[in-house]
Formats: structure tokens, sequence, C-alpha cells
């Protein structure tokens, strides 16, 4: 869990949900069931908080990539499972008010803090509160998530390059050649840390720059799947996965996969066959 947790600190909401995903994938059922003894008992606490902790990753996650009405749901079903629960019930509170809710929102502060009162004898949380001031204040914007449509001028979203390109001018014009020349999928090969990424990057700096092109960049390190390349890219769009084509068709948008040689199989199968670079790299 702790690369949804940077990612979603770094902003990465993509990867961050797909990290978390595959964190609750690792629970299935009861843990321990069937079991009694105190260690039993012990762990199995500890692997419920886990879960929980994972559930509220995802949700943050999709709240990050403002898919308001599925952080509802996971939400609502964590504030099922505990009652007392506040950081699920501030996180519900804040997707309901995303998703255009804000009456519900406040009726579920209104049922926690009355459920605290009355069972536990204290107040809700600091944070919870601020919670309910800011869905009371309208604060909070309802969320969409964002489809990206043709845009003018044109955004290039690139990582910053910790290091100047040298020697390597040659090889980044031919590929700008081969994008030119219409061919719809390159790809850079070469041995681990040549700098077939630092290249990527300085191509796609260029051609978004000199061609007027939207230029995205997607990392796709914690994808194991077919579905985890859809969401990352998705998310470096802009656009939930099922609203990908849409957002790309028209666009001319130059689209960077990063780290994509793990998920080989998952790779389009349309575009013509890739024109390789010569030399190592």
């Amino acid at each position: 869990m702790g690369e949804a947790r940077a990612g979603l600190d770094a902003g990465r909401f993509g990867p961050a949900l797909v990290a978390a995903e595959r964190a609750l994938g690792l629970f299935a059922g009861e843990p321990l069931a069937g079991l009694d003894s105190t260690r039993a008992v012990t762990a199995r606490a500890q692997a419920l908080g886990l879960r929980s902790s994972a559930v509220l990753l995802r949700a943050r996650a999709l709240l990050g990539l403002r898919r308001a009405e599925e952080a509802v749901e996971v939400l609502t079903e964590a504030a099922a499972a505990d009652p007392f629960g506040e950081p699920a019930h501030g996180l519900l509170m804040e997707a309901l008010a995303g998703a255009g809710r804000a009456n519900v929102a406040l009726s579920v502060y209104d049922q926690l803090r009355h459920r605290l009162a009355d069972e536990l004898g204290t107040d809700p949380s600091p944070a919870v509160a601020a919670m309910f001031a800011r869905v009371l204040a309208g604060d909070l914007e309802t969320m969409t998530a964002a489809v990206v449509a043709p845009v003018a001028p044109p955004a290039v979203s690139l990582p910053s390059p910790g290091t100047p390109l040298l020697g390597r001018d040659a090889d980044a014009e031919q590929v700008i050649t081969l994008i030119a020349g219409g061919h719809r999928l390159v790809t850079l090969v070469g041995a681990g840390r040549i700098g077939k990424t630092r290249l990527a990057v300085e191509v796609a700096r260029r051609v978004g720059t000199g061609q007027a092109r939207p230029v995205v960049f997607a990392d796709l390190t914690l994808s194991r799947e077919p579905a985890d390349i859809a969401m990352i890219v998705a998310a470096a769009v802009g656009t939930d996965p099922e609203s990908l084509a849409e957002a790309l068709a028209g666009t001319g948008m130059l689209l960077v996969l990063d780290n994509a040689e793990h998920v080989l199989t998952a790779a389009p199968t349309s575009p013509p066959p890739c024109s390789p670079l010569p030399g190592p790299g």
C-alpha cells in the first residue's frame, strides 16, 4: 500500500488507484476464518485493518480522479462496515458533496454525530467536523470525470528531465521523422538505464513544441494487467477508462508510454509494426 500512498502524495491518482486495487486483491474472504485463538484474533484484526486502509486509499484515488459516484459506492460500504469509522465517513461526505448530494452528506454527519454521542459519549473528530463545515458552506465542487477534447494551444505534460540529452540528437531526430511520417507506434528498445526514457521525453518535448501537438506521458511501472494500462493512461489524459478512446479521438495526441516492457501482451496490435532504432538504444 506504500505505492498507493506515494501516488496520492504525488498527485498520481491513476497509479495510486492501480496500487490500491492490487492490494485489495490480496484479500479474499475473512482472514483466518474459523480460528479463534488469541493470536488468530489479533492477526485477523490487523488484516482487516489493512484491508480497510486499502479501501480508503482506493476511495481517495477515485476522488482524485474526480470519479465521485464510484467513491460514494466504495465508501458507503466502508462506512456501513464500520459505523464509528470517522475517516470513512469523512471521505463519504466529501464524495457525496462531489457527486452533487450535499444534503445526503450532511445527513451522514448528523447520523455519525448522534451515534458517537449516544454510544461512545464523544463528538466527531476535528477533521470530520471541518468536512461538515465545508459541505455546509458549499466549498466542495461537484466532480465529474474530465474528458479531454482537442485543445488550443495544445498541452504538453512531461516529466522534468534531471539530465541534459547528450550525444543523442541524431536518434531524437530519427524518431521525430518516424512520427512525422505517420508511424502510429514507435518503440525505443535497449539495455536498462541506457537513456530510453530520457530520449523519449526529449522527442516528445520537441514534437509538442515543434508540431503543436498535445503530448501526455504515462508511466506504466505499476501496471500488471491490461485493465491497469487503460486506468493509468486515462488518468494521465484526464478522463476515465471508458471514455479514453473518445477523449483521444481527433486530438493528434502523442502518448508516451514508459516502462511498458512487462506488459507487452497488452500492447495494441492495430498500429503498423514498430520501427526500431539502430544501435543499442
